[in-house]
């Protein structure tokens, strides 16, 4: 009976992430959106959101925590519990970034960009489809449950750096 119920917390665990998951999905293209249509309206509100995903990072360690003293596991089990933790970490960072380009965006104000933004929301959908698939395959202790990576991963590295050579001369697209 343990072990059923040390499944249904960890399972409970893994669906809660992935609901926060996409949560920051929407986030992130959101505060990319209102980067490009200047929507200071939509970045206030990227902004005030970002106090859920911190609060429900801080509430899925703590379960983790709980869920490691009550069960006490040990091999693979403590290994996703550990890997779960370090996902909330970098989801609740990456709802920080959505913070910081809102940010941004609302210090621009009304000023438009220097040139359409291209690239940026190009890599932005190429990001959140790697994290969602990152995400789908969160679970490899699970027979069938592991997938393969996109490419996507090249294609963004090729895109950041084509972003951080232009910078230099303002022709960032």
């Amino acid at each position: 009976m343990a072990r059923a119920d040390f499944d249904q917390q960890l399972n409970g665990l893994e669906r809660e992430i992935g609901m926060l998951a996409e949560i920051v999905v929407r986030a992130v293209q959101r505060a990319i959106d209102a980067l490009k249509s200047r929507d200071l309206d939509a970045s206030q509100r990227v902004v005030h959101e970002d106090g859920f995903v911190d609060q429900k990072r801080l509430e899925i360690e703590d379960r983790c925590v709980d869920l490691i003293a009550a069960q006490q596991p040990m091999g693979i089990d403590l290994r996703v519990i550990i890997s779960l933790l370090h996902i909330v970490n970098e989801l609740e960072r990456m709802g920080d970034y959505s913070e910081s380009i809102t940010n941004i965006s609302l210090m621009m104000g009304d000023e438009p960009t220097l040139k359409p933004l291209v690239d940026i929301p190009r890599m932005t959908e190429l990001a959140t489809r790697m994290l969602r698939d990152s995400i789908d395959s969160l679970a490899p202790w699970r027979p069938g449950t592991l997938t393969r990576p996109t490419g996507s991963g090249r294609t963004t590295m090729r895109l950041t750096s084509s972003t951080a050579r232009c910078t230099g001369n303002c022709s960032c697209t």
